[in-house]
């Protein structure tokens, strides 16, 4: 079924009327969801995924399961993304949707079957099932490596932090040694750390 663009924000407008709230903020740059809009979208996706199985299996096609999963765009990069089309060989039955963010995990509100994070696993009302550990070592350029010859060096230089706000901290104290004042960027991917 083809429906024009007109078509959908016509829709919209008409759903937003309904609920005397805007669902989206109209900017130079596009669309960008109001609260209220977060707020629906996993109830309306999981209205629509629902039809769609009801619709397959009249239609006699087989059944086709839907596994929403959540992980942050570190995982996603190094470890999700290469086993994908393994995953998709081995489980033709399952339309894998990944959603990508560094938040904490909101698993019911995201309309998440589950969530891979880093941590410790210490989260109220999940169950959590470690997957793998996930070792932490400093990175720099070849041309700041021969500056710094012991971990009290790094005091010396800019520090680049993950939303993580202990990852440095513990490192220090693992290495033995003080941790500085550490004030350098903050990047919500250790992906973009390591370009």
């Amino acid at each position: 079924m083809r429906v024009t663009q007109a078509a959908i924000s016509h829709q919209v407008a008409r759903l937003e009327d309904l609920l005397g709230a805007a669902l989206f903020l109209r900017t130079s740059q596009g669309l960008v969801p109001t609260d209220e809009g977060r707020l629906l979208f996993p109830v309306l996706e999981h209205g629509f995924d629902a039809m769609a199985r009801v619709l397959d299996r009249l239609g006699g096609r087989r059944d086709i399961e839907v596994l929403k999963v959540g992980v942050n765009t570190t995982f996603a990069m190094g470890w999700l993304m290469p086993r994908l089309e393994a995953f998709r060989q081995a489980h033709p039955e399952i339309d894998l949707r990944v959603s990508t963010n560094n938040n904490r995990v909101e698993i019911l509100r995201e309309g998440l079957d589950m969530a891979i994070r880093f941590g410790t696993g210490g989260w109220t009302g999940h169950d959590a099932i470690p997957l793998a550990d996930a070792p932490m070592a400093p990175l720099c350029a070849p041309s700041l490596a021969s500056r710094l010859l012991h971990p009290s060096d790094l005091g010396q230089v800019t520090l680049l932090r993950s939303y993580r706000s202990a990852e440095w901290p513990g490192w220090f104290e693992a290495a033995g040694v003080p941790c500085p004042p550490v004030t350098g960027p903050v990047f919500d991917s250790s992906v973009a750390l390591a370009c």
